[in-house]
């Protein structure tokens, strides 16, 4: 199936800049924004984040130097390779927020185990090493298997961290102002799953050949990269927002300290 063309075709480079741009500020945004000395149990897994913004948006720019430079070896095996890294980082983010949820000993906390990457991990390996192209088969697999439930589990994990744990521990005052958050948050990670999990390049195998990145591009009229980029802008700026709770903890912490010294001296 021949690609289809749009307007912005010759500056689909520009595309993959901005592109990668937007996931290389999530990444940088989390590095400043996190608080390490924080009790709260999403900062220690916001790394993961952080490594995905990263590795996904150097990704993102390893496919705008093949559009300026045209197909090289080396990079036709470091474009997937950093994908799949970049969806193992996301979905282990959440994975664990989701566990950490999720009472321990439960069933869905022990489905969520290190174990569970065996038959992703595994079955994708098998299928690529056994296909005639399996780089290109390892970097569509990598969206379906790796990154549409990573999206789904941390859209997930925020939307259910942010109502069970950060509401209670902010009380009613940031009630409103939290909730709206953490939906936004785990609405755009949901949309990413869609634009990046769903919208595979194109192959002669279903579904890859009911629903693609061409079939999207002929009905849409724009190509998916941007509104994968748009869903990266619309997650660093809700996360961005959301990690005010490191502050509003700082105030907290303060504020616990400066009664508790009242109550000694009185």
């Amino acid at each position: 199936m021949p690609t289809p063309t749009h307007f912005l075709h010759p500056h689909m480079d520009v595309v993959y800049l901005i592109y990668g741009a937007a996931f290389m500020a999530l990444g940088l945004m989390i590095s400043v924004r996190q608080n390490t000395r924080s009790e709260l149990a999403l900062s220690p897994l916001l790394w993961l984040l952080a490594g995905f913004g990263f590795v996904h948006g150097t990704q993102e720019w390893l496919d705008m130097w093949r559009q300026l430079h045209g197909p090289q070896p080396v990079m036709d095996v470091l474009r997937p390779a950093t994908q799949i890294a970049s969806y193992l980082l996301l979905f282990d983010f959440g994975r664990r927020l989701l566990r950490h949820c999720l009472p321990a000993g439960s069933l869905g906390h022990r489905l969520l185990g290190p174990a569970l990457y065996a038959p992703l991990l595994g079955g994708g390996g098998l299928l690529a090493w056994q296909s005639a192209e399996p780089l290109a088969l390892a970097s569509i697999l990598s969206r379906y298997l790796l990154s549409l439930p990573a999206s789904l589990l941390a859209g997930y994990a925020l939307l259910r961290y942010t109502r069970e744990q950060l509401i209670p521990a902010f009380g009613p005052a940031h009630r409103a102002r939290l909730s709206r958050l953490g939906r936004l948050a785990g609405s755009a990670f949901f949309a990413y799953g869609f634009f990046g999990g769903l919208v595979v390049p194109a192959a002669d195998w279903a579904p890859a050949s009911l629903f693609n990145q061409n079939i999207f591009l002929d009905r849409v009229g724009l190509p998916v990269q941007l509104f994968r980029a748009l869903c990266a802008i619309a997650i660093t700026i809700t996360l961005g927002r959301l990690l005010g709770i490191f502050q509003l903890e700082t105030i907290q912490r303060i504020r616990t300290a400066w009664s508790a010294t009242e109550d000694a001296l009185d």
